[in-house]
Protein backbone atom coordinates (compact mmCIF):
# COMPACT_ATOMS: atom_id res chain seq x y z
CA UNK A 1 0.00 0.00 0.00
CA UNK A 2 1.40 3.67 -0.88
CA UNK A 3 2.49 5.60 1.59
CA UNK A 4 0.29 8.65 3.00
CA UNK A 5 2.31 11.08 4.56
CA UNK A 6 -0.69 13.57 4.65
CA UNK A 7 -1.81 11.59 7.54
CA UNK A 8 -0.58 8.99 9.62
CA UNK A 9 -2.42 6.25 10.77
CA UNK A 10 -4.28 5.07 14.20
CA UNK A 11 -3.66 1.58 14.98
CA UNK A 12 -7.15 0.31 13.98
CA UNK A 13 -5.77 2.25 10.51
CA UNK A 14 -3.03 0.22 10.70
CA UNK A 15 -5.02 -2.85 11.55
CA UNK A 16 -7.60 -2.41 8.07
CA UNK A 17 -4.50 -1.04 6.27
CA UNK A 18 -2.79 -4.55 6.31
CA UNK A 19 -5.96 -6.90 5.54
CA UNK A 20 -6.28 -4.56 2.61
CA UNK A 21 -2.61 -6.02 1.47
CA UNK A 22 -4.38 -9.43 0.70
CA UNK A 23 -5.89 -7.70 -2.11
CA UNK A 24 -2.46 -5.82 -3.44
CA UNK A 25 -1.66 -7.44 -6.92
CA UNK A 26 -5.11 -8.79 -7.99
CA UNK A 27 -7.81 -6.28 -7.24
CA UNK A 28 -7.52 -2.12 -7.32
CA UNK A 29 -7.77 -1.14 -3.54
CA UNK A 30 -10.64 1.28 -4.35
CA UNK A 31 -12.59 -1.24 -5.71
CA UNK A 32 -12.25 -3.09 -2.41
CA UNK A 33 -12.88 -0.30 -0.39
CA UNK A 34 -15.92 0.42 -2.30
CA UNK A 35 -17.26 -3.20 -2.17
CA UNK A 36 -16.30 -3.41 1.94
CA UNK A 37 -18.94 0.11 2.17
CA UNK A 38 -21.38 -1.42 -0.14
CA UNK A 39 -21.32 -4.30 2.25
CA UNK A 40 -21.31 -1.86 5.40
CA UNK A 41 -23.98 -0.02 4.53
CA UNK A 42 -26.20 -2.68 2.51
CA UNK A 43 -25.67 -5.30 4.98
CA UNK A 44 -27.20 -2.55 7.45
CA UNK A 45 -30.54 -2.81 5.09
CA UNK A 46 -33.39 -5.29 4.88
CA UNK A 47 -34.24 -3.82 1.18
CA UNK A 48 -34.08 -6.62 -1.07
CA UNK A 49 -32.68 -4.38 -3.46
CA UNK A 50 -29.60 -3.29 -1.82
CA UNK A 51 -28.93 -6.64 -1.16
CA UNK A 52 -28.70 -6.96 -4.77
CA UNK A 53 -26.40 -4.52 -5.06
CA UNK A 54 -24.17 -5.95 -2.30
CA UNK A 55 -24.58 -9.24 -4.26
CA UNK A 56 -23.60 -8.08 -7.55
CA UNK A 57 -20.54 -6.21 -6.88
CA UNK A 58 -18.64 -9.13 -5.12
CA UNK A 59 -18.98 -10.99 -7.74
CA UNK A 60 -16.23 -9.88 -9.15
CA UNK A 61 -14.02 -11.60 -6.64
CA UNK A 62 -12.83 -15.12 -6.31
CA UNK A 63 -14.22 -17.60 -3.63
CA UNK A 64 -10.96 -16.89 -1.68
CA UNK A 65 -10.90 -12.84 -1.73
CA UNK A 66 -15.20 -13.27 -0.92
CA UNK A 67 -14.00 -14.94 2.00
CA UNK A 68 -11.35 -12.21 3.10
CA UNK A 69 -13.47 -9.34 2.20
CA UNK A 70 -15.64 -11.34 4.51
CA UNK A 71 -13.05 -11.28 7.49
CA UNK A 72 -12.33 -8.36 6.59
CA UNK A 73 -15.80 -6.78 7.29
CA UNK A 74 -16.06 -8.80 10.79
CA UNK A 75 -12.96 -7.53 11.24
CA UNK A 76 -14.13 -3.75 10.81
CA UNK A 77 -17.37 -4.43 12.88
CA UNK A 78 -14.99 -5.46 16.07
CA UNK A 79 -12.62 -2.61 15.24
CA UNK A 80 -15.47 0.09 15.71
CA UNK A 81 -16.57 -2.30 19.12
CA UNK A 82 -13.33 -1.87 20.43
CA UNK A 83 -13.36 1.84 19.56
CA UNK A 84 -16.33 2.99 20.58
CA UNK A 85 -16.94 0.53 23.70
CA UNK A 86 -13.73 -0.47 25.10
CA UNK A 87 -11.57 2.54 24.49
CA UNK A 88 -14.59 5.09 25.09
CA UNK A 89 -14.48 6.88 21.89
CA UNK A 90 -17.83 8.60 21.50
CA UNK A 91 -17.16 7.76 17.64
CA UNK A 92 -14.49 6.33 15.29
CA UNK A 93 -14.31 7.24 11.85
CA UNK A 94 -12.22 4.15 10.31
CA UNK A 95 -13.84 4.33 6.93
CA UNK A 96 -13.07 8.17 6.67
CA UNK A 97 -9.47 7.60 7.99
CA UNK A 98 -9.05 4.76 5.33
CA UNK A 99 -10.50 7.06 2.55
CA UNK A 100 -8.09 9.66 3.14
CA UNK A 101 -5.23 7.08 3.27
CA UNK A 102 -6.33 4.68 -0.23
CA UNK A 103 -7.19 8.13 -2.43
CA UNK A 104 -3.67 9.49 -2.96
CA UNK A 105 -3.11 13.02 -3.04
CA UNK A 106 -3.06 13.60 -6.83
CA UNK A 107 -6.57 11.89 -7.02
CA UNK A 108 -7.82 13.57 -4.37
CA UNK A 109 -6.69 17.05 -5.56
CA UNK A 110 -7.31 16.25 -9.35
CA UNK A 111 -11.19 15.59 -7.69
CA UNK A 112 -10.72 19.37 -6.37
CA UNK A 113 -10.92 17.40 -2.99
CA UNK A 114 -9.30 18.25 0.00
CA UNK A 115 -9.30 17.16 3.58
CA UNK A 116 -9.15 19.05 6.56
CA UNK A 117 -6.55 18.06 8.86
CA UNK A 118 -7.46 16.50 12.34
CA UNK A 119 -5.74 19.07 14.56
CA UNK A 120 -7.06 21.91 12.48
CA UNK A 121 -10.39 20.75 13.32
CA UNK A 122 -9.97 20.53 16.50
CA UNK A 123 -8.38 23.74 16.64
CA UNK A 124 -11.54 25.34 15.23
CA UNK A 125 -14.10 23.56 17.79
CA UNK A 126 -11.61 25.16 20.38
CA UNK A 127 -12.36 28.33 18.76
CA UNK A 128 -15.59 28.01 18.55
CA UNK A 129 -16.91 25.87 21.87
CA UNK A 130 -17.08 27.20 24.86
CA UNK A 131 -14.98 24.70 27.38
CA UNK A 132 -17.84 24.93 30.13
CA UNK A 133 -20.49 23.52 27.18
CA UNK A 134 -19.37 19.99 28.13
CA UNK A 135 -21.15 16.78 24.98
CA UNK A 136 -22.13 19.97 22.74
CA UNK A 137 -22.77 18.90 19.38
CA UNK A 138 -21.14 20.61 16.57
CA UNK A 139 -22.50 20.15 12.51
CA UNK A 140 -20.42 20.53 9.61
CA UNK A 141 -22.02 20.56 6.13
CA UNK A 142 -19.41 21.07 4.29
CA UNK A 143 -17.78 17.43 5.27
CA UNK A 144 -17.13 13.76 3.74
CA UNK A 145 -17.63 11.18 5.83
CA UNK A 146 -16.58 12.45 9.15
Amino acid sequence: MAKNTARSLSESGKVFNKMLEGFMYRQDINVVFETLLDMFICGASFDKKYQEIRDANVQRFSDKEKGLLSHIFREIVQIQAKEILDNGKPWHDIWGEMYEHISGNGKRQGMGQFFTPGYACDMMVQMNVNKLESGKKISDPCSGSG
